[in-house]
């Protein structure tokens, strides 16, 4: 009996320290919470009071301030200072057109300016936009707006002006040996991010200019409406895509392309990760090649890095621009305006990130500014880049077919397996 009390009093004892142990544990956790938190409260309480004495001592000299301008620069200086490169402050006027052109409809003139020594040319007409409907052609170089003589060193200005004037502007634009003028009215069209056509017989062709919301219908229709005109391998153009920020429309072309399965991961800034499946009962079950150049970002260096990886399709081209992470909007609703802040990022299977690695061709093929400038708009004969991707086809290279497994090889292959053309 003496035991048997010995033995439960011990039992008592080690519950007793065991409850004392849980609730040590418990508290100091919960002191380390609270610490934080009035770590965080303090320096919070530390930039407000620093902003404050700075706001004081500026309306101490300058009584009149343009408030709505002050509150845009505090905002857009606070992510600037932050350690994301992507992050970005959009005003409400910004936001408003950057939520329409990801739903894929934009209000606009449809010119794209770039600035060369010659001075600001055009170097992109949006398909179904008024510029094209008048006759504005990619090349043309501006000569003035509304009457007023433009420089280079005017693009951000005049691309802005352009991207959101509700009013008529007067274009006067040199091609060759002759000005003309156009007289433009923006209005809302549907962004065109797909074209298609038959480059033979047996191959299609699609290129893809951005991934937005209405890009997986657009693909779906370019993909199908070629194999119903006997195509049977395919070249997909990325090069010069941009990041349209939508990641939905990475995954359903990717799904309409991909065999049923796990294809890359989802790694979300607030821990959750997962697998991307493709669940469509579509499947690309014929060759395939996809151009890439320095200028392939985000969605569109994805999309080549998992055929890669999944030996689906043999890139050509150059090293693409390595985004592989995405930002979604955050909205402010004291003024409508908003954050655009990364939310996450996709990686490959085996490849891993390509953020600020890109990803390599199988064959690397160089070209000319001047012709790479001169992308969707050149002969076929003279794009060094496309001719290669119709080699591989003609010489009935081992380029990919549909993969049933995971992959086996690396999306960024070594420089010593990737063969290299320098363009004349």
């Amino acid at each position: 009996m003496k035991n048997k009390r010995f033995s439960f009093s011990t039992l008592i004892t080690l519950v007793i320290l065991a409850v004392a142990l849980a609730i040590s544990v418990t508290m100091m956790i919960a002191m380390r919470h609270f610490n934080s938190q009035v770590n965080a409260v303090t320096q919070r309480q530390a930039l407000y009071n620093h902003i404050n004495d700075i706001d004081t001592k500026v309306r101490q000299q300058y009584p009149s301030i343009d408030e709505e301008a002050l509150r845009s620069a505090l905002a857009a200086g606070y992510v600037n200072a932050l350690s994301d490169p992507y992050a970005q402050y959009l005003d409400s006027t910004a936001y408003k057109r950057a939520i329409s052109v990801r739903q894929g409809q934009v209000t606009d003139l449809g010119i794209t300016l770039k600035a060369e020594t010659s001075g600001l040319v055009v170097s992109k007409v949006a398909s179904g936009s008024a510029a094209q409907q008048a006759g504005v052609l990619v090349g043309d170089l501006l000569v003035s707006v509304d009457g007023v003589p433009v420089f280079a060193p005017d693009r951000a200005t005049l691309q802005r002006k352009l991207d959101t004037t509700e009013e008529r502007v007067l274009l006067s634009v040199k091609r060759g040996d002759k000005t003309m003028a156009f007289d433009l009215t923006a209005y809302s069209y549907q962004i065109q991010t797909v074209t298609e056509r038959m480059l033979s017989d047996s191959v299609g062709y699609i290129r893809i200019s951005t991934f937005l919301d209405n890009t997986v219908s657009q693909f779906r229709a370019a993909f199908s409406s070629l194999e119903n005109q006997g195509a049977v391998n395919f070249v997909f153009d990325l090069r010069g895509c941009t990041s349209g920020g939508s990641r939905e429309s990475l995954e359903g072309v990717l799904s309409y392309l991909m065999p049923h399965g796990a294809y890359a991961i989802w790694s979300g800034n607030t821990g959750e990760s997962y697998n991307l499946v493709a669940d469509t009962p579509h499947t690309l079950s014929g060759s395939s090649v996809t151009l890439v150049n320095k200028d392939t970002r985000g969605e569109a260096e994805l999309f080549a890095g998992i055929l890669q990886e999944f030996s689906m399709t043999t890139v050509i081209g150059e090293k693409t621009a390595g985004k592989g992470k995405f930002q979604d909007f955050v909205t402010l609703q004291a003024d409508n305006s908003a954050l655009s802040l990364t939310v996450g990022e996709i990686t490959l299977m085996r490849g891993g990130s390509i953020e600020g690695v890109g990803i390599t061709p199988n064959k690397e093929v160089l070209m000319l500014a001047e012709k790479t400038a001169m992308i969707g708009s050149m002969a076929d004969a003279d794009d060094d880049q496309l001719q290669a991707a119709l080699s591989v086809f003609s010489a009935n290279l081992p380029v990919g077919n549909a993969a049933t497994t995971a992959p086996t090889v690396s999306a960024t292959p070594s420089t010593g397996t990737t063969e290299t053309t320098a363009a004349q």
